[in-house]
């Protein structure tokens, strides 16, 4: 059984691990049962449509890791869109471009795509290296509305856990499973950070372990 674990803020996404930022009340930990999955069309219109765009190695626990930069047009999302239900979520899955052992950990996405997706009125969700980023449709637009350039830059790194404050890391003390992440939204360098009152949403999917006493029928 695959959950997601998600937190919901009206601020910046990037601020929803940050320290001081954030008031703990408006990080919301919720777990529930991934649901929306991108189909076979919406897959192979981004196989065939995104690029990379750039590639790092980056040293990880677990060994070297490609992380990946990927461009995304507005063909990729008229394609996406067309194989999409109307009113239902857009989703982006970026993995689909990574080869073994690569990590998409970055998009740029073109300015006139997000004004696709707010002309459908549908929300977007950007699928990452086990992250999925969601915006809602005010937010897509409001991004669009400030961005500096054609494009805007999504990012998604990891945050340690000296970075959250006291509060913070009680929020989490309650989770067996968390993992801390920011996503950063950027155009022409400029940092966006204001959604006027949309919402965004980081989800990261896990598979519960199998504790000892889950089998014990004495406890």
């Amino acid at each position: 059984q695959t959950t997601t674990q998600t937190t919901t803020t009206t601020k910046p996404v990037e601020e929803a691990a940050k320290p001081v930022e954030t008031p703990v009340e408006e990080v919301v930990v919720d777990t529930k049962i991934v649901e929306e999955v991108a189909s076979e069309e919406v897959k192979e219109a981004v196989k065939e449509t995104v690029t990379v765009a750039e590639t790092k190695e980056v040293e990880k626990e677990t060994g070297t890791v490609t992380e990946v930069k990927v461009a995304v047009t507005t063909e990729t999302v008229d394609k996406v869109i067309e194989n999409t239900e109307a009113g239902a979520t857009v989703i982006l899955p970026l993995t689909e471009v990574a080869e073994e052992g690569q990590a998409v950990t970055e998009a740029e996405v073109a300015v006139e795509a997000l004004e696709k997706i707010v002309e459908a009125e549908a929300a977007l969700t950007v699928e990452f290296e086990g992250v999925k980023v969601t915006f809602e449709s005010e937010t897509i637009k409001a991004i669009a509305e400030q961005a500096q350039g054609s494009t805007i830059e999504l990012r998604v790194v990891p945050v340690e856990h000296h970075e959250l404050n006291d509060e913070q890391k009680a929020v989490l003390e309650a989770h067996d499973v968390a993992v801390r992440v920011s996503a950063q939204i950027f155009s022409d360098g400029e940092y966006i950070g204001d959604f006027k009152g949309g919402k965004a949403t980081i989800a990261i999917p896990f598979t519960p372990r199998l504790r000892e006493h889950d089998n014990d029928d004495t406890k």
